[in-house]
C-alpha cells in the first residue's frame, strides 16, 4: 500500500528570500521524500495552493487510515519519551 494512498505525504521544505523588483520575497521548494520529485514556488501562496491541492486529492478512505497510523506513531513516540524519563 503506498503512503500517498494511506494519506501520508513527506516533503523536504526549503525556504529562502530573494530580491525581486527592489522587494524581498519568499521563495520555496518542496522535494518529495517518496519520489524525489522537486517543485519550485515563486511565493508562499503558490506553495500553500500546491499543498492544498495535494491534500484535497487524497482518497476518501485515507483520513481514517492516517489517523490510525498517526496514533500508532504517537504511541511509539510516547513510549520512547517514557523510556528516556525512566533512565533519568
Amino acid at each position: 500500500m503506498s503512503d500517498e494512498r494511506d494519506g501520508y505525504q513527506a516533503y523536504l521544505l526549503r525556504l529562502w528570500r530573494a530580491q525581486c523588483g527592489g522587494k524581498w520575497q519568499w521563495r520555496a521548494s518542496l522535494e518529495s521524500r517518496h519520489t524525489g520529485e522537486r517543485q519550485a514556488f515563486a511565493g508562499l501562496e503558490q506553495l500553500f495552493a500546491f499543498l492544498g491541492e495535494r491534500c484535497d486529492s487524497q482518497t476518501l478512505g485515507a483520513p481514517d487510515t492516517y489517523l490510525e497510523s498517526s496514533r500508532s506513531l504517537e504511541h511509539r513516540s510516547l513510549g520512547i519519551a517514557d523510556q528516556r524519563s525512566k533512565k533519568r
